[in-house]
């Protein structure tokens, strides 16, 4: 899900809760209510976006040095297939 449209699932789910909330409640106490509310969601949906974000980065690293690991392979394997060739009569 696109972080602009989780905001908007967010804001939903907002006034859905005010509107429930302000049938038994005052004004004054649903608004305080809701401000804390949609405060911990948008807290909690860039906490979720930020751990996605952090293990598509790392799994982007792991791949970047498993080639560098097979590339510095590839190279010392050269390295010596070149050094024997050298050594031949």
């Amino acid at each position: 899900m696109s972080l602009r449209r989780a905001l908007l699932w967010v804001a939903a789910q907002a006034v859905l809760m005010c509107v429930i909330v302000s049938v038994g409640w005052p004004l004054r106490v649903t608004l305080s209510l809701m401000a804390t509310y949609v405060g911990f969601q948008v807290l909690a949906l860039f906490s979720c976006f930020l751990a996605a974000s952090e293990a598509s980065a790392r799994a982007e690293l792991a791949r970047a040095n498993s080639e560098l690991r097979a590339t510095g392979e590839l190279l010392a394997n050269t390295s010596r297939l070149a050094e024997t060739r050298e050594n031949l009569p």
